[in-house]
């Protein structure tokens, strides 16, 4: 019988106060991995926003990313779920009219879509992920799995109730994770328990 593992990142392995992995927690993954032990990430983040944190010789064997849009296994694309272009094209309508800093997120890449608010750059200095570039045509050169808005929440309500078939996931302070309606993590968890 196969043993397998899943991790989640913010706030299970990440430390929020040092923005690191503790040498204890990369040291245990290692010795997991040693074991024979299947490890891999669940996560609401991209390839590009985690992949600095784990010592180098921390090789995952798969990777649930984009809160559960997005499965890899050893970097083999098996699950992608994005978010349709006319539902895209309706959250840069809404971007312009409320001022809420749209990201937009693909498995390796991540693009703000014009010049971003407070909100936005205090949240990513809040768990160390580098001010996103500006890219207003990212959505047409990558596949979005995944978008984010960073408001108040009168301002998030406006959007779960003009986007019904999008769900909204807001973390601590003002950034919310935007993906299409449906099974979040457990998705990929169970994609992977298929796979192997």
């Amino acid at each position: 019988m196969k043993k397998i593992m899943f991790f989640d990142i913010d706030g299970t392995l990440l430390d929020f106060a040092t923005h690191a992995i503790p040498d204890t927690t990369q040291f245990a993954l290692k010795e997991l991995k040693n074991k024979g032990i299947i490890i891999g990430l669940a996560t609401g983040r991209q390839d590009i926003t985690y992949k600095t944190l784990f010592y180098p010789e921390i090789v995952f064997d798969f990777v649930i990313s984009s809160n559960g849009r997005m499965v890899k296994v050893d970097d083999e694309m098996i699950h992608l779920q994005t978010i349709p272009q006319d539902v895209i094209d309706m959250l840069i309508s809404y971007d312009i009219k409320y001022n809420v800093s749209l990201l937009f997120e693909s498995g390796t890449a991540l693009a703000i879509h014009r010049e971003g608010n407070e909100m936005c750059y205090q949240y990513m200095d809040g768990i160390g992920i580098e001010k996103p570039s500006v890219n207003s045509k990212f959505y047409l050169e990558e596949d979005v799995t995944q978008a984010m808005i960073f408001c108040d929440e009168k301002t998030e309500q406006i959007f779960i109730e003009a986007f019904p078939e999008l769900h909204f996931v807001r973390h601590a302070g003002n950034g919310i994770d935007i993906v299409t309606m449906g099974p979040m993590k457990e998705k990929g968890v169970e994609v992977i328990l298929d796979y192997y």
